[in-house]
């Protein structure tokens, strides 16, 4: 899985799903995006972010799969932007 900070290095093209992503980051529970990040960005084992966080290995995976999952419909729920880069609802107004 990437890095969580090589995303900031995505072509203009990627900067609004990056925007839509970081802002549903920050908006996860502190304990969640820890998470998801020591997972992702860091690579540790559910059994090192258990330790961390002080919960089961099964919270752990929870934590970081609801996470998961959050930031993943916050990528679907954005605005898709039309070939021109323009976003779609801008082209119907």
């Amino acid at each position: 899985m990437p890095s969580i900070a090589g995303l900031t290095r995505r072509p203009a093209s990627g900067q609004s799903e990056l925007r839509v992503v970081l802002a549903a980051l920050n908006r996860l529970p502190e304990v969640d995006r820890a998470a998801v990040l020591m997972r992702a960005d860091q690579g540790l084992s559910y059994e090192e972010i258990a330790v961390v966080l002080g919960v089961t290995v099964t919270a752990a995976k929870v934590k970081v799969h609801r996470a998961r999952l959050k930031l993943a419909e916050a990528r679907l729920a954005r605005p898709r932007s039309a070939p021109d880069g323009s976003d779609d609802h801008e082209r119907d107004a």
